[in-house]
């Protein structure tokens, strides 16, 4: 029986590409990277407020094709006082590879402990400590991180010559200890379709003020300048209304507020591209008064 520890993915891992070659379609390898580099991301907005995280490559190697990651986390400037650093992200993006995995082979019995909780099957045992657990139940329902997975899977099963995923903690084996053969990719959760059509990227922007909307609870559109452009959007972040309205912060025309935008964008068939739709301000994570200004407009 293998017996994995989910901690071992904590700090990093690797991701294994079943092939009968050394080599790898650059399309297959992008979007499995970019997938569980936003489901990370996803997972870090949720569990680390206040901080930042980014998936870099460290090392590339045949074997059939494999490839190290491991994230990078850093403080936001941030108005609100952030909760101690979780540096489990990896660890909780391997638990969501590891489920599609698992429950697409076989039916795991779930083993509840004051210290972890054991997924176990005929060959197979997760262990999966309960700090991480917890940590897992705050973003288990996350569409973004479930739906970044699901992407993942359908370019794998898509690549006719990929005929597994894996991921490991050990850059020399050749025998990942989480792996899913390609053909046992569940159709049921590739609904390719819905993803085609629509989708939501967040970033980190700076936005000039033109129009504020100072109430709360409201989906009223502020008026901004970004990149140039002239975009409305509602403000949604309660805690920066929480600073509006103790006083600690005003808020006039031409300040600049350093926060994250979540873009929703739909499928322009004939063009082949995607096109913004609508913006939302889900975080703000600084203020800038007009007179404290440098070169903050993008």
């Amino acid at each position: 029986m293998t017996i994995t520890d989910i901690t071992k993915f904590e700090d990093e891992f690797v991701i294994h590409f079943g092939s009968e070659t050394t080599r790898i379609n650059a399309y297959t390898l992008a979007s499995t990277l970019i997938n569980i580099s936003d489901a990370a991301k996803a997972a870090n907005a949720i569990i680390n407020p206040g901080y930042g995280i980014e998936i870099v490559v460290e090392a590339i190697a045949p074997g059939s094709f494999k490839v190290k990651i491991k994230p990078l986390y850093n403080s936001l400037r941030n108005l609100f006082s952030a909760e101690n650093l979780k540096a489990i992200i990896l660890a909780i993006v391997a638990n969501f590879i590891f489920h599609n995995t698992i429950t697409n082979i076989d039916q795991p019995k779930i083993i509840i402990n004051d210290d972890s909780v054991i997924y176990e099957t005929a060959d197979q045992k997760i262990i999966v400590p309960r700090y991480i657990y917890d940590e897992i139940k705050k973003v288990e329902s996350s569409k973004d991180i479930n739906n970044s997975i699901n992407k993942m899977l359908i370019e794998i099963k898509k690549d006719e010559k990929i005929t597994s995923i894996g991921i490991s903690n050990d850059f020399d084996t050749e025998d990942p200890s989480i792996k899913l053969p390609s053909k046992l990719i569940s159709e049921e959760v590739l609904i390719y379709e819905e993803y085609r059509k629509t989708r939501s990227v967040s970033e980190k922007v700076n936005l000039l003020i033109l129009k504020a909307i100072l109430e709360r609870n409201t989906k009223r559109k502020w008026e901004f300048v970004w990149r140039n452009n002239r975009i409305s959007a509602p403000v949604l972040d309660h805690n920066f209304f929480d600073e509006f309205y103790a006083h600690r912060i005003t808020i006039a025309p031409g300040d600049i507020l350093e926060a994250t935008i979540t873009i929703h964008q739909k499928y322009n068939e004939e063009a082949g591209v995607f096109i913004n739709d609508k913006y939302e301000v889900t975080e703000v994570s600084r203020h800038v008064p007009r007179a404290e200004q440098k070169s903050y407009i993008e």
